[in-house]
């Protein structure tokens, strides 16, 4: 089902491209101001994703389709309906370029180009996460898809260095062209500089953002914080997500309900925006086991938040240990502890400057501005 969104179609002398996404919320939270410079720049855009409660909010920019991308799973039925819509809108629209974001949506549009040779496909890789990080047969599957459906691809672009060298040594991907850009990028202007506040090491507020499954880090989050308020009982130790059912490494619910009884966290349920939560927080933590650039942190750090992730890809782009925050190991509760003990350590001077140093990291690399030109200057081959 398609509908248009307040489209301006004075000029028609202009370039169509299609952005998709499997939801409507992530293409409206992390792709909107790419979509405006590519309008800008005369692009007619089309975004094809899941319609959710987010869709309106793309009023007076572009025009929508709404194709259920969301459901992880390997039905063939549900691949090929979606495959049917696809194909058709594509022919219909007649794009020259596909802009895609998502490992369905990379696999589904890839392998429906094979019918519409001449237009440009550029696959984004916003992170490896699970899939990568596990063995589980399903994974194995989806795996060799995704490679076997880059072989229509033209572009690839890759957020971090460890992403990349796994796709770029893959001999039969030898003729594509590959891409780092380090993240989707931050609006400066939408996330202004708060700081911190002068508070005593006693009543600090430490908050995690993320899916609830095993390699977000979560089940270390809680026991590294029920080791600490064994010291400093009046810490809040607050956790925002959703459960992930679908997901192999989904949490066991039992672990979290026992966690807000004995009050070791503050559990709030999956927030459309974080923001708030963030501006009241003293530090941010995530401790992940990979991430393609942590949206969390990225946003967290403009805000002028010190923070403490784990030392692997996506997260040591970010955060230099000792400069705006702190580095643990990876699947190490007691690691995490000794970094949150450091840092609760620290004198608000301290504080206050890794945040300083926070928002610094955030303007010279990542503010969106810089990505989205990079990423223009791919679709246009001046990359």
């Amino acid at each position: 089902m398609d509908f248009l969104i307040g489209l301006n179609t004075k000029n028609m002398n202009v370039s169509k491209i299609l952005v998709t996404a499997n939801t409507s919320w992530n293409i409206f939270n992390f792709r909107l101001d790419l979509i405006y410079l590519l309008k800008k720049n005369n692009y007619d855009v089309t975004v094809i994703a899941t319609k959710d409660k987010t869709t309106n909010n793309f009023s007076n920019i572009i025009k929508f389709i709404d194709i259920n991308l969301q459901k992880r799973n390997l039905n063939f039925f549900l691949f090929i309906n979606n495959f049917i819509s696809v194909f058709m809108n594509i022919n219909r629209i007649k794009p020259k370029i596909i802009l895609t974001y998502t490992f369905k949506s990379l696999i589904l549009f890839n392998t429906v180009s094979i019918f519409f040779p001449k237009i440009k496909i550029i696959n984004n890789f916003t992170g490896l996460g699970s899939l990568f990080l596990n063995n589980y047969y399903k994974y194995k599957i989806i795996r060799i898809i995704i490679y076997l459906s880059l072989l229509r691809s033209n572009d690839l672009i890759f957020q971090n260095d460890d992403d990349y060298n796994i796709f770029k040594n893959k001999n039969y991907l030898k003729n594509k062209k590959f891409h780092l850009v380090p993240s989707s990028g931050v609006n400066l202007k939408k996330y202004k500089y708060s700081g911190i506040s002068k508070v005593t090491k006693e009543k600090l507020n430490f908050i995690m953002i993320s899916r609830l499954i095993k390699d977000k880090g979560v089940v270390e989050y809680i026991n590294a914080a029920k080791e600490v308020k064994k010291i400093y009982p009046d810490l809040k130790f607050i956790l925002i997500g959703e459960y992930d059912r679908n997901n192999n490494e989904k949490i066991d619910k039992n672990i979290i309900d026992k966690s807000i009884k004995d009050e070791t966290i503050i559990y709030y349920p999956f927030q459309e925006d974080v923001t708030s939560f963030i501006i009241k927080s003293d530090c941010v933590i995530l401790p992940s086991y990979r991430e393609g650039t942590s949206k969390v942190l990225l946003e967290s750090a403009a805000i002028g938040k010190p923070l403490i992730a784990t030392d692997v890809p996506g997260c040591n782009n970010i955060v230099i240990n000792k400069y705006n925050g702190y580095l643990c190991e990876k699947k190490s509760y007691i690691s995490l502890k000794n970094k949150i003990l450091e840092f609760i350590k620290l004198d608000h001077e301290q504080k206050e400057e890794m945040s300083l140093n926070s928002r610094t990291i955030v303007e010279n690399k990542f503010d969106s501005n810089i990505i989205n030109n990079k990423i223009l200057n791919i679709i246009n081959n001046e990359y």
